[in-house]
């Protein structure tokens, strides 16, 4: 599968915690004509450079920053002229990151019914990024909305007719409890939502983060917790929900089936191909990696300077593995082995990973136990 990310640089406010490019900007202010006439223009020098005219694309995403800081007319017209200018698979997945201030706010801002509304049937998958709902939380880490936002948000789209709804949270936040990540977990549940994604809070700015066994107990609390709820848990920190029950033997082929699994994630996680449009943005065709510089005055006017960087075999194939190992489809057995000898069986006596087959093929995979400890294993790969 070929991909396209598309980042949109533009927030209200600039997180604490925040590593991604982004400028902090009033909605009236964000130039959505220049934006979007600049995206396009990329695409189209990109789509030639890369011979990608004919190439099937199977997933769109666009990330940030806060896409949603676009108009409902510039996302329309942005994506009129991918569909113009790329081949668009017919099952294409369709992906839009929002913050919940942004589709919440009064009309005379930036449209609440008629932004959740186009998001609804312009997109077919959109991730909130709620975090917590813990408001004394959400103002350590410098967040905007509240949590009665965050409801609303989601209510909202729900409500507009948008059927594959992901809820971002982070836990590990700076003096959480195991009991305040429980009532994150919970309340994220109740809104009814098809995914979920529970990331670790990885950050030097805060000083009382949780201690390496508080972060196992938490992880593991999340684990357990949206699994019982009926979300399968396909990657290290992404939960998808499933569409019916299904016996333990059948789970990873039903886990598969799912179709709130975040396509566009997985085609990272596998190792795919995808175009990155924006500043800040990283593309991969073959065996080189771009990055358009995250300078967003010269990217307005397409003066673009990109960062080549050209992969050896050896390291692509560390990159496979250590990407495709965090999913539970987990990577190809005969080409690890070979590479690493002995490992798998040492990983499988100590319960840390386990072999599945699928037709004529054996993959690999980290159990539970073994994503727990997933960096200290990577590193014998790396």
């Amino acid at each position: 599968m070929f991909s396209i990310y598309v980042h949109v640089p533009f927030c209200l406010k600039k997180c604490s915690y925040c590593d991604f490019h982004s400028v902090a900007s009033k909605p009236e202010d964000v130039p959505q004509k220049e934006f979007v006439a600049a995206l396009c223009r990329e695409a189209d020098i990109q789509s030639k450079k890369y011979g990608l005219e004919e190439r099937e694309i199977g997933s769109i995403y666009l990330g940030g920053g806060t896409p949603t800081m676009l108009s409902p007319k510039s996302l329309e017209q942005l994506l009129n002229h991918l569909s113009t200018t790329f081949k668009l698979s017919p099952e294409i997945e369709l992906s839009i990151e929002a913050n919940p201030e942004t589709l919440t706010r009064p009309s005379t801002a930036l449209g609440t019914c008629s932004l959740t509304y186009m998001l609804a049937h312009l997109f077919n998958r959109v991730s909130v990024g709620i975090q917590t709902f813990s408001d004394i939380q959400l103002k350590k880490l410098g967040r905007v909305h509240d949590s009665k936002t965050a409801e609303k948000a989601i209510l909202s789209l729900q409500e507009a007719g948008c059927k594959n709804i992901s809820i971002d949270l982070m836990w590990g936040l700076p003096g959480q409890t195991v009991d305040e990540l429980q009532d994150d977990l919970d309340r994220a549940i109740a809104l009814g939502p098809q995914h979920i994604s529970a990331y670790q809070l990885t950050t030097d700015r805060f000083s009382d983060l949780p201690s390496e066994e508080l972060s196992r107990e938490m992880w593991l609390l999340a684990h357990n917790k949206l699994t019982s709820a009926g979300f399968g848990h396909y990657e290290i920190s992404n939960f998808a929900k499933m569409t019916s029950s299904n016996s333990q033997a059948h789970a990873l082929t039903h886990l598969r089936a799912s179709p709130f699994r975040c396509r566009h994630n997985l085609n990272y996680w596998h190792y795919g191909e995808w175009l990155g449009l924006g500043p800040s943005a990283t593309g991969q065709t073959g065996n080189r990696r771009f990055t358009v510089k995250d300078d967003i005055k010269k990217y307005l006017i397409s003066d673009l300077e990109y960062t080549i960087e050209e992969i050896d075999d050896g390291t692509a194939f560390k990159e496979y593995c250590f990407m495709g190992l965090r999913t539970s489809d987990g990577i190809e057995f005969e080409s690890f082995n070979a590479r690493h000898p002995g490992l798998t069986e040492k990983w499988i006596s100590k319960g840390l990973a386990q072999l599945n087959h699928s037709g004529a093929s054996t993959f690999l995979r980290l159990t539970p136990d073994g994503w727990l400890i997933s960096d200290t294993l990577f590193s014998v790969i790396i």
